[in-house]
């Protein structure tokens, strides 16, 4: 029995979130400080001296919020110290005096043989001295940043508004991929606070600092892309007074405020509920056809699409209307979601990244209208944005919002939307014609989540750790998001299916996750990283699938496996893991994995994935998803 209220483990998921989070703030250290140089270029006026201004206090915001986080990991590291100290100092007080008890009961049965004042000399009382926790102080403000010149007296300013409107789409980018990690930090000090009431706190402003410094920088950008828009229509400078007009608009209060970063995906679910917003309400923010969006509307329609507790109809819409834009004005929403001359992906990539992730929803939609059962004739884009520099998406078969069974399957490395989301699309068609025949009375929705920046090279990137921990991330929110979307509604099953690098990248989510999932089935995993364990995983099942093909030393499972140096361990063989069979089976009609791929397209090869139509393991995948069980 625990003596003080301090659980560790709640401690250390803290400190973890507190260094991920840092390093999340670090990495981007050098990006912002470039861009604004550029952005910089051929800006003049008083709204030129608004943007170095408020770049000077966002960098020196960041270098506050990086040093709080981590003065804040090395309390916590210290009070831990103290806890476990103050608990053995209890423990062993505690057990002094029941001997000390046992002692004064035989003093007074008048019992006084030297070997009991021996044993009593023998065994000092303990310190009854108090370990008091050194307090917790984890202050921080991020401060606000003016947008408005106060113009008058004939003052202008000028820019090239597409330097503008990169630089704002910059932002964007890198501060979603850093909003995941303060959303882990605000639940981590949420349980910290709930289970570990022996530390002393004497101030702790760090969590809403962080979002007010993202949200400082998001008002950076929607005011970019507003006074870009001013300055191209003018085609050159523009008075002060009209741009102190145009900065001081904003998108409506209700908007705003589902939109400011890191809301966890309950609280957005409660207030998109408590604002009384309907999916109309964000069908009317969508472009007519043959309309062209502005820069400040895709960012916002974009933001709603990969908002996690929205229901899925909401995000569908906003995410379409994303994808729509992005065919018929590429280079604005290339510019919008932060590659343009962000070194990395050029618009060319960009395009067939594009088109990969439309045709394979224009499959989905005709897929739907053929679902079996009630499976929900629809198909739904749940997502469509950017993640450290990569395009992702998510696609559900089958209604996201009503389905009883909810299935996610998570790709590995070399996966995109150019090279993965048809045959992801094929797959989840294949597993809900399989389910549905398991289980007719049943509505599922199976989601292809493309939704993390996956290793693109091998060896090296899935060698490391880095993309496995960056989409565990993502995919935990994503997942709990479901859940949180239903309003309290139940949703009795939920699967995640990892292939490949995606089983420890869904092994971190499923360390992470508020909600805990029916079922885990990772097939041809690289294994889980981190010394994570069965029990660590927020799931009732856990279950493992592996190929005598992947099963050898020279399988693309176990090469993966070996490159992380030990690091990583295969699920199949460990404890309270059940093994998927994946051999033929002559009963039941079904052929062997013959090799690694996931769903191999049977025009074009003759090879069998795991979740190939006629595989023994597309079979005992959807009775597991179908049942919660192995057969």
């Amino acid at each position: 029995m625990k003596l003080i209220k301090f659980d560790l483990e709640a401690a250390g998921a803290l400190k973890t979130a507190l260094s991920e989070a840092e390093r999340a703030l670090d990495r981007h250290l050098g990006w912002r400080g470039d861009g604004a140089h550029r952005a910089a270029n051929g800006f003049s006026g008083s709204y030129s001296t608004l943007f170095a201004a408020a770049n000077v206090i966002e960098a020196e915001d960041r270098g506050r919020l990086g040093r709080v986080l981590a003065e804040t990991d090395e309390g916590i590291s210290i009070v831990s110290r103290q806890a476990e100290q103050e608990e053995e100092r209890l423990t062993k007080l505690a057990e002094w005096r029941v001997r000390e008890l046992a002692r004064e009961q035989e003093r007074a049965g008048g019992d006084l043989f030297q070997p009991l004042q021996l044993t009593a000399m023998l065994d000092p009382k303990p310190s009854e001295e108090r370990i008091h926790p050194t307090p917790i102080s984890a202050a921080f403000r991020a401060r606000e940043r003016a947008r408005s010149a106060s113009g008058g007296s004939g003052k202008r300013s000028s820019a090239d508004p597409e330097l503008l409107r990169t630089f704002a789409g910059q932002t964007r980018g890198v501060d979603s991929g850093i909003e995941q990690y303060l959303i882990r930090l605000k639940e981590s000090w949420v349980k910290f606070l709930e289970s570990c009431s022996w530390a002393q706190i004497d101030s702790a402003t760090f969590v809403s600092g962080f979002e007010r410094y993202l949200s400082e920088n998001r008002e950076d950008a929607d005011w970019l892309d507003r006074i870009a828009d001013a300055f191209e229509q003018a085609g050159g400078s523009v008075s002060d007074a009209v741009l102190d007009t145009i900065a001081m608009s904003r998108l409506s209060p209700d908007l705003t405020s589902l939109l400011q970063p890191g809301l966890t995906s309950e609280e957005v679910a409660k207030l998109f509920l408590a604002l009384g917003l309907t999916a109309a309400d964000i069908e009317a923010l969508v472009p007519r056809p043959g309309e062209q969006p502005t820069a400040a509307t895709l960012a916002a329609l974009m933001a709603l699409g990969n908002l996690n507790g929205l229901s899925a109809e909401v995000r569908d819409i906003a995410s379409r209307a994303v994808l729509r834009a992005a065919s018929d004005y590429p280079e604005l929403v290339y510019q919008v979601m932060g590659f343009k001359d962000a070194g990395g992906m050029s618009i060319e990539a960009f395009t067939e990244q594009v088109a990969g992730l439309q045709d394979a929803l224009d499959k989905a939609d005709s897929a739907a209208r053929a679902l079996p059962g009630a499976a929900g004739s629809i198909a739904q884009l749940v997502g469509f944005g950017v993640h450290e520099g990569a395009v992702v998406g998510a696609i559900s078969l089958g209604d996201l919002d009503a389905a009883a069974n909810v299935t996610v399957n998570t790709p590995g490395a070399i996966s995109s939307p150019k090279n993965t989301a048809d045959t992801m699309v094929r797959a989840a068609g294949d597993l809900l014609k399989q389910t549905t025949w398991f289980e007719p009375g049943t509505s599922f929705a199976v989601v292809s989540w493309i939704g993390y920046h996956a290793p693109q090279t091998f060896p090296p990137e899935v060698a490391s750790s880095e993309r496995e921990l960056a989409g565990g991330a993502r995919l935990a929110n994503f997942l709990d998001g479901i859940v949180d979307s239903r309003g309290g509604r139940p949703l009795p099953s939920v699967t995640v299916l990892a292939h490949s690098y995606g089983s420890p990248t869904a092994a971190i989510a499923l360390t992470r996750t508020r909600h805990q999932v029916t079922s885990f089935v990772s097939y041809g995993s690289v294994g889980f990283s981190g010394g994570i364990e069965r029990n660590d995983l927020n799931a009732k099942g856990v279950f493992a699938a592996e190929s005598t093909s992947d099963a050898k030393l020279t399988g693309t499972a176990r090469v993966g496996n070996a490159l992380a140096g030990g690091h990583r361990e295969n699920p199949v063989g460990m404890e309270e893991v059940a093994v998927i069979p994946t051999g033929a089976n002559s009963a039941a009609g079904t052929v062997a994995v013959d090799g690694h791929a996931m769903s191999p397209d049977p025009a074009v090869s003759g090879e069998v994935g795991y979740l190939s139509a006629n595989s023994t393991s597309l079979a005992e995948i959807a009775w597991v998803v179908a049942t919660g069980k192995a057969d």
